[in-house]
């Protein structure tokens, strides 16, 4: 399978560089087809000197969204421009939510803040969550007009109980306020679901952890209309890193104990069973038509049958896979493309059948951590913290 290397040379090196940004990649795909197993041209690319830049999961109104320092910046997909940006005081995490409309909620230290994504104007603060012993913790999920909040002790207020609350964007109130059991403390995930709001504790960012280690994964349920807390269980012998996830229909997937299992969250019963045995050495998973998981040298990517367990297909990397240098993996907007990052290549398979389609290394990469993406219609954008730049995704 060919596939190319940016490096020295090249119209796209992958090396910090301290001058300004490279404008010489053309502003749209060149006219003439890619050769087969060729990685496509860049689309353009972002130099930041500083490398502090986090690329956001936030993308629409033809804008895409980073991070550096404590700003926030807006640029544009097709031509990588900056359109604005403002300095923002960031909580814990998950600092900023599209909500629709073109709008987007950012997370700050003492206010909610709804913007504009086309141009950063601000329709709204509110400061009624923000109090001397409660904040804001996390954005948690979206639906509607209903925003679901993370809430939890300020700046000194240890005493403050965790609580999950829903607010309506449009009327600028609260609706309802939970509390949360008591190991419901660290980063959180929501699922709306037909049956409730299926909430999972994440595990702890730990560049330490033991991947071949175990961990108890705390799932409950609460009721959409009230809040009011429905069930709630633990799974055992889940791997340390981030090994579960939870559809829109209330299933829930994990890793343990060597295999991949699924269960109707509500009733707890197991769906199913995978007959293909996972180590400890795996990416987040990735939920599509199928469920997605990077993992060890020997399994490579795998796809199994969300319905059965059954294995779809596998595809091995040319990379020996350490979950370190394993990044969350993205899907085209079409469905047909899947991307996997890892720290020294980007890889590009067909989802139906897993055939590696191309695969782009580099060279010259100092920085530690996996590439990030950002899937966009007709674009994927791609970041490491000294550069942005994108490719043209189908």
């Amino acid at each position: 399978m060919a596939g190319a290397v940016l490096g020295a040379g090249t119209s796209l090196a992958w090396t910090a560089t301290r001058e300004p940004a490279d404008r010489s990649l053309p502003d749209r795909p060149l006219a003439t087809a890619p050769l087969p197993g060729l990685p496509p041209t860049a689309l353009w690319r972002f130099d930041d000197v500083t490398a502090r830049t986090t690329l956001l999961r936030v993308a629409g109104a033809g804008r895409y969204l980073v991070t550096r320092g404590e700003t926030l910046h807006a640029h544009e997909v097709r031509s990588g421009k900056e359109v604005w940006e403002r300095p923002i005081a960031f909580g814990r995490a998950n600092p900023v939510l599209l909500v629709g409309g073109g709008r987007i909620l950012v997370q700050t230290r003492d206010a909610l803040v709804l913007c504009s994504l086309g141009d950063g104007r601000t329709h709204w603060i509110d400061r009624t969550f923000h109090t001397q012993n409660t904040t804001v913790l996390e954005l948690l999920a979206v639906e509607g007009d209903t925003v679901w909040l993370h809430m939890g002790p300020a700046a000194g207020a240890s005493a403050t109980t965790h609580a999950l609350a829903a607010f309506d964007l449009a009327a600028r109130r609260e609706l309802w306020r939970s509390e949360l059991p008591a190991d419901f403390v660290y980063e959180l995930s929501l699922t709306p679901t037909p049956a409730g709001l299926l909430v999972e504790v994440l595990p702890e960012v730990d560049p330490h952890r033991d991947p071949y280690g175990t961990r108890k994964v705390p799932l409950a349920c609460f009721d959409r209309t009230t809040g009011r807390s429905l069930w709630q269980r633990t799974y055992e012998g889940v791997y340390s890193g981030p090994a579960s996830a939870v559809d829109e229909t209330g299933r829930f997937y994990v890793l343990s104990t060597g295999r991949a299992r699924a269960y109707d969250a509500t009733p707890g019963s197991q769906l199913w069973e995978s007959t293909l045995r996972f180590g400890g050495q795996h990416s987040p998973l990735l939920l599509t038509g199928t469920l997605l998981c990077e993992t060890d040298p020997v399994n490579g990517v795998v796809a199994l049958d969300r319905d059965t367990g059954r294995t779809v297909w596998q595809q091995r990397l040319d990379e020996p896979l350490q979950w370190f240098l394993l990044g969350t993996m993205a899907t085209s907007a079409s469905g047909r493309t899947l991307f996997v990052p890892t720290r020294r290549q980007l890889a590009a398979l067909d989802l139906r059948s897993g055939e590696r389609l191309w695969q782009m290394a580099f060279v010259g990469r100092e920085d530690p951590s996996p590439l990030q993406l950002l899937a966009t219609p007709d674009v994927l954008i791609v970041a490491q913290p000294s550069v942005v730049f994108a490719l043209p995704a189908v």
